[in-house]
């Protein structure tokens, strides 16, 4: 396997759905003690951001660690980098120079967000569904555009 980011899993597991699931499903458990729909009920109870952002983290690294220990138990190996096709069957690896030659060569380019021509993303006032997963703080406003599944979420 040819990796061009340093963390397995690819860009559910890293920066989409997996992180944001996490944030879901903790601010699902907090609205639900809040509202007494689970029998219980909190009062004064809040958000530690900070903390929030840190457990979606660790849910994170222990996905990507978990795929890494399963490349190690299955034999896989996994070059750090990206590759361009030297044939049909074989490749270089462009960061070490290292060619991997195999019978049957999977193309998974992953995804990318489609920028609209007039935003310019600043990481601040306007971001990627990446940046918007670490927000220092909770948006009093937030606009979407897109209606992906990425959107969506």
């Amino acid at each position: 396997v040819v990796e061009k980011e340093k963390a397995l899993g690819g860009t559910c597991l890293r920066v989409g759905c997996i992180p944001s699931k996490a944030l879901l499903e903790t601010t699902e458990r907090i609205y639900e003690v809040k509202k007494g729909l689970i029998g219980a009920r909190v009062q004064g109870l809040e958000v530690d951001l900070p903390a929030l952002l840190a457990h979606k983290d660790k849910v994170v690294q222990a996905n990507t660690q978990g795929i890494e220990f399963l490349f190690k138990k299955n034999g896989i190996a996994r070059h750090q980098g990206t590759a361009r096709f030297l044939s049909e069957r074989k490749v270089l690896v462009e960061e070490t120079g290292e060619e991997l030659e195999a019978r049957f060569i999977l193309i998974a380019t992953g995804s990318a967000p489609l920028i609209p021509p007039w935003a310019e993303v600043d990481g601040e006032r306007v971001v990627t569904s990446t940046e918007a997963l670490s927000f220092p703080e909770v948006p009093g406003r937030l606009i979407v555009v897109g209606g992906g599944v990425i959107g969506l979420e």
